[in-house]
């Protein structure tokens, strides 16, 4: 294989304005990270054995189904019911 490199340009950076929400996401998430790893230290957590996994069964009652106004109809274009 034979390449020819026929101009080269270095792609500009993108502006602070443009990496702003990035950097506002990363540094809030990064801080929130924090928060939560002084709150953990500072709380009393106590595990128990047999505590509820997600391999355990839902408690008597309770139904993962949801309920019949909920379930979203696929064909449904979201426009009026009469599509003549």
């Amino acid at each position: 294989h034979v390449l020819r490199v026929d101009d080269r340009r270095a792609e500009e950076p993108p502006s602070f304005e443009e990496m702003r929400p990035d950097l506002v996401r990363f540094l809030t998430y990064q801080e929130l990270q924090r928060l939560s790893d002084v709150l953990e230290e500072r709380a009393e957590i106590r595990r128990f054995a047999g505590a509820i996994s997600e391999e355990s069964e839902p408690p008597a009652g309770v139904d993962d189904a949801a309920p019949e106004d909920d379930v979203i109809d696929e064909d449904d274009d979201g426009g009026d019911e009469d599509d003549d």
